[in-house]
């Protein structure tokens, strides 16, 4: 991982963080972000600190793009369930096969084409692939709004079985600068 990755990441995490104040004091109401997700830097660092999962889609140097995920047995590890943080979601999926590997969070800049996200998918289903993962959860919050473009998202990627570099479709599609690349 490169030094400034961590913090662009966080930097992306903040701005599209949404807050129950946010809901309840805009209008009109926010319809995308991580709802009432509290994440610091070092929670950040913690769920970083296994990258083989991870993904990073950048342009001119600048990420526009990243896939967060990790393996369940990462949890208890990297010590992201400290005393006092309350994580329904990483509570839960303590119980399950430590091989199988959460998908968190996934970011794409606004105003970027939503086939984008699904590039990063791909290259996410590439190197899943490639490390032999038992299975892949998520979990898609569906309060205060519902989350259709994550929930259409994740039933269009387990319905299909896509392995081709998300690099090479971006640069097919006309992104010449772009780079995607794992957290190295």
């Amino acid at each position: 991982m490169r030094a400034t990755d961590l913090d662009q990441v966080f930097e992306l995490f903040r701005g599209t963080s949404v807050s129950v104040n946010d809901v309840e004091k805009s209008n009109p109401k926010p319809k995308r972000g991580f709802y009432e997700y509290p994440m610091s830097i070092n929670d950040l660092r913690r769920k970083m600190s296994d990258t083989t999962f991870s993904l990073l889609l950048e342009d001119r140097g600048r990420i526009v793009s990243y896939l967060l995920a990790y393996p369940a047995g990462q949890i208890q590890s990297s010590g992201m369930l400290t005393p006092g943080h309350k994580d329904l979601v990483l509570e839960k999926l303590q119980a399950i096969d430590p091989r199988i590997v959460y998908a968190d969070q996934l970011y794409v800049k606004p105003g970027l084409p939503t086939y984008v996200a699904g590039r990063v998918s791909d290259m996410f289903d590439y190197v899943a692939a490639g490390e032999q993962t038992p299975g892949i959860v998520t979990a898609i919050p569906q309060m205060p709004w519902m989350n259709q473009s994550s929930t259409r998202f994740a039933l269009c990627r387990a319905s299909q079985n896509r392995v081709d570099t998300a690099e090479q479709l971006l640069k097919r599609e006309g992104f010449n600068n772009v780079v995607v690349r794992p957290f190295v």
